[in-house]
């Protein structure tokens, strides 16, 4: 788009118009970034206690009950009844920087490491599969695939690249699945998919004046937008011990409207005067990635059974960022990402001593598709190790109550990043977190 400035444009104009273009960087850039809950990227991969359990191994080959919808809807063919499922995850991160010698204008950066900035939260849950002919199968599932949250001190060293982030996902999917023989049947459904993003970050306007980090200002953006994708799946069942299932999710493309808000200090009113740091709307591109998951499920004994997961996701579409703004005098901004395509393998077991009591356990490696020259404060995500247990009992033979624990052990990831005003942010992060989830299964 030949009529968009970009940050280099912006190099060849004024001081002012090359620090207010650094600046404005920091805050409204970020919109297409998301510090996960847990998942490669920023994607929210724990959806229900029953795949939590097993570290989501066996996910798309499962189909024990109707959260099968959202792993894959062809496994709906297996649920004799019309089902109902409520379930919610609890997830407690931990992120906690150590400065390693953080710097602007060649002086130290004022403020402390941050505090933990992962934010605990609540992901609601619920699905539906019910049966209005033999070999048809409707569902539906409302899930939250893609979140995040971090929160950090207001004074933090790198206060100028975040403080705040809250990103949601809504995604309602009804599902259909056909039974095309004994052996083989076919689901899809239309994925319909609510984003929602608010973040701010500090704006050095003491740089501006002459006076590095004494007169800060904060800047707030948000965005919202509907947007729609579809998901499909094959589960295959050779025999009564094995079957196999591969699900594929489209990507889905966002086009955000966005909102600038600016807390701009009296000392630097001439700037807003100028028709700089002045509230403006704006627009971004956020393309949530594609993914391919395949699972199998495998009985040893009619007590014992195997589960095993690979899934791809397609995060090589995340390139770059770039956020243009409706008023003219604020530079759109342009900054590439290159992320990398990630797969997570995971392998789980399943015991059932008796018809009532079930109990689960999985290990999972998800790899980070970020680089580690665009780790970035607002989206830090190394490479973790996945461990999970699960139980379900029986209560009676309609209701049906599932729980799951996981510990995501991550490595630790290193953050070192220049941005003009903002200073070189360099760090070490410790990252971990805890997963609760707890489900209710109804038979009608």
């Amino acid at each position: 788009m030949s009529d968009i400035k970009t940050y280099s444009d912006y190099r060849a104009s004024s001081p002012a118009s090359r620090r207010f273009a650094a600046m404005l960087g920091l805050g409204l850039v970020p919109l297409c970034l998301a510090a996960p809950a847990r998942g490669s990227g920023f994607a929210v991969e724990d959806q229900n206690a029953l795949t939590l359990g097993t570290a989501q191994a066996g996910q798309a080959a499962i189909a024990a009950d109707a959260t099968t919808v959202h792993h894959n809807p062809a496994g709906m063919i297996r649920l004799p009844d019309t089902q109902g499922v409520l379930s919610g995850v609890y997830i407690a991160p931990s992120a906690k920087f150590e400065n390693e010698g953080s710097s602007l204008g060649g002086a130290p950066l004022a403020g402390g490491n941050g505090g933990d900035a992962g934010t605990e939260s609540f992901i609601p849950t619920f699905y539906l599969s019910t049966s209005p002919l033999d070999g048809l199968k409707l569902g539906l599932a409302v899930t939250v695939p893609f979140g995040l949250g971090s929160d950090y001190d207001p004074d933090w060293i790198g206060r100028y690249h975040t403080i705040e982030s809250d990103l949601k996902t809504i995604n309602v999917n009804p599902a259909l699945a056909v039974r095309l023989s004994e052996t083989l049947s076919l689901g899809g459904g239309v994925n319909f998919q609510y984003l929602d993003a608010e973040l701010t970050n500090a704006v050095d306007f003491g740089s501006l004046l002459g006076f590095p980090q004494a007169v800060d200002g904060r800047a707030e953006l948000t965005g919202d937008n509907w947007a729609v994708g579809y998901n499909l799946g094959l589960l295959y069942q050779p025999s009564d011990r094995l079957r196999v299932g591969l699900a594929y999710r489209s990507r889905v493309h966002h086009d955000v409207e966005v909102d600038a808000d600016f807390d701009v200090p009296a000392a630097a009113s001439p700037l807003q005067a100028a028709g700089l740091f002045n509230d403006t709307g704006g627009r971004t591109e956020v393309t949530l990635p594609e993914s391919v998951s395949l699972s199998a499920y495998y009985d040893v004994t009619p007590r014992w059974a195997l589960l095993a997961d690979v899934t791809w996701t397609r995060w090589s579409r995340f390139e770059q960022l770039a956020v243009q703004f409706d008023n003219p005098l604020q530079p759109a901004i342009v900054e590439p990402q290159e992320w990398n395509d990630s797969f997570r393998v995971s392998a789980g077991a399943r015991f059932a001593p008796t018809e009532d009591w079930v109990f689960r356990a999985g290990i999972a490696y998800d790899e980070t598709p970020i680089p580690d020259e665009f780790q970035r404060p607002r989206l830090v995500v190394g490479d973790r190790v996945l461990v999970a247990v699960g139980a379900g009992y029986r209560v009676s033979d309609r209701i049906t109550v599932d729980a799951g624990y996981m510990h995501s052990f991550s490595e630790d990831v290193s953050v070192d990043i220049t941005n003009p005003n903002a200073g070189r942010l360099v760090g070490d992060y410790d990252l971990d977190a805890d997963l609760f989830a707890l489900q209710v299964s109804v038979k009608f």
